[in-house]
């Protein structure tokens, strides 16, 4: 039986849902991720996040510059910041303020979960929403990217948020339901702009306008509705136009138009082609079947045989990203799965927790149940170690570094750290000056530099090795 979204009780049973669900995907930030920035991109948002949870948008460039040089944080005029989009590390800003960010993206997942439960009641029934939740919220997929420091969980819980109001307005048009809609799709567009437009569009106009022709049937004007709707985005588009001016020295210049303007959509960027856009959808899509364990495309399939409100609508969302991202030159670099369709949960969700329980209730229920547990064990342990393993590699820097109890110093970096760059291992926060250690990379031309411009530090040389990393103190020179 499905309920309606207003619907008291099944809000509360949503409710249960976060507490595990934060705690699994705590345990595994902390365990198998380590509490790691694992690529460069995690530690962009995290650096900008600090920025903002010290009040300001911009920090001053360690000099000299081409030897602090980090991927994806510009330096413009002397002044460093992010170039990614600042909704996340603004949401991330608050576990960085109190000292936990990794908190952030768990509590995030596990309220988007809860969420796509509640819609699931109403568009699939109780019991297939709590089998396409386990199954989502147990995959390597939804738990290692829940515990990571990448923006998707974020944006996955905004536009979760997009449905349910959408969904409440068609039972209840009014004010609060398209107020709580634009503010819900203005932070999905403030943390990752083309993945909300993707997504986000389609479910607009998919719900929209049943909430449309609802008005008209009752003689009334629609576009109040859409006043409302744009005023709940108002304060998106504030905190857009601030970090601009603030990055940039413009309203309406983008900070990844600062210093990054190469990276676009089509075929332009790095070489990218429409052969190539094909070739890493159909690598993200196998990504996509390991991650999920290996059920969710037999379990897709069989969702067919169950009644599923918006079902075209969910396969629409299901395959936007797929298509979508075939236009965007990169493949996700570090990833756990195809992150860039992480979003794409919502509809997954629903129609796996369908296909589950349709076939539930068939005479290969148990045979079903049990190659389904037995899968989604077998490959988070894989998954699981994998991550692990690779984790504990790329932080080694970091480590030995700890290890050795340094205080004033300056590490010099000859080499990566396992696979991660040495662009991604310049990490220094935005109050670089107070930080007990920096990281530079190593540049015979730079080196002496970078210890004259810093004073007061002792300075050291990292190099990465099998056996595991060492430092050795860098030679006195005279001056």
């Amino acid at each position: 039986m499905r309920t309606p979204i207003v619907d008291a009780p099944a809000w509360r049973r949503s409710a249960l849902i976060v507490p595990p669900v934060f705690v699994a995907a705590l345990l595994v930030h902390v365990y198998l991720l380590q509490g790691f920035a694992n690529s460069g991109d995690e530690y962009a948002y995290l650096w900008q996040a600090q920025a903002f949870a010290e009040g300001r948008v911009t920090a001053e460039s360690p000099q000299p510059v081409d030897a602090f040089k980090q991927n994806h944080l510009g330096d413009v005029d002397g002044r460093r910041f992010s170039k990614y989009p600042p909704g996340w590390p603004l949401l991330l800003a608050v576990g960085a303020r109190a000292g936990w960010p990794g908190l952030v993206n768990p509590l995030l997942a596990a309220l988007a979960l809860a969420g796509i439960y509640r819609l699931a009641c109403s568009w699939v029934g109780p019991r297939a929403a709590a089998s396409g939740v386990l199954v989502t919220g147990l995959s390597p997929f939804f738990l290692l990217n829940a515990a990571s420091y990448h923006s998707h969980p974020a944006c996955l819980c905004a536009l979760t948020a997009l449905t349910l109001s959408l969904a409440w307005a068609n039972e209840r048009p009014g004010a609060w339901p398209l107020l709580l809609a634009g503010a819900s799709f203005g932070l999905a567009v403030l943390v990752r702009p083309y993945t909300a437009l993707l997504i986000g569009l389609p479910l607009i106009v998919g719900l929209g306008r049943p909430i449309i022709r609802n008005v008209w049937a009752a003689d009334r004007s629609a576009w109040p509705l859409g006043a409302w709707f744009a005023l709940g985005g108002v304060p998106a588009l504030v905190a857009l136009l601030g970090v601009n001016m603030a990055a940039t020295g413009s309203i309406w210049t983008l900070a990844w138009n600062q210093f990054d303007s190469t990276e676009a959509l089509g075929f332009t960027s790095y070489g990218h082609s429409l052969w190539r856009g094909l070739k890493t959808a159909l690598v993200l899509c196998g990504e996509g079947v390991v991650y999920t364990s290996f059920v969710a495309v037999p379990l897709l399939l069989a969702s067919r045989h169950q009644a599923v409100a918006h079902r075209r609508l969910l396969w629409l969302l299901l395959v936007a990203p797929v298509v979508g991202y075939i236009f965007w030159w990169s493949h996700g670099g570090n990833r756990y799965g195809p992150r860039f369709y992480f979003e794409a949960l919502l509809p997954l969700t629903l129609l796996v927790g369908a296909g589950l329980g349709h076939l539930a209730r068939t005479r290969y229920a148990w045979s079903v149940v049990t190659a389904t547990v037995i899968a989604m064990v077998a490959s988070g342990a894989v998954l699981g170690h994998r991550a692990y393993t690779q984790v504990l590699a790329r932080r080694d820097v970091y480590r030995v570094v700890e290890a050795a109890k340094l205080d004033r110093a300056i590490v010099l970096l000859k080499t990566a750290s396992a696979d991660l760059v040495r662009l991604d291992l310049n990490r220094n926060p935005p109050s670089f000056k107070d930080a007990p250690v920096l990281f530079a990379m190593a540049t015979p031309d730079l080196d002496r530099e970078v210890a004259v411009a810093n004073p007061g530090r002792q300075v050291f040389y990292y190099e990465w090795r099998e056996t595991g990393g060492q430092l050795s103190p860098a030679p006195r020179r005279s001056p």
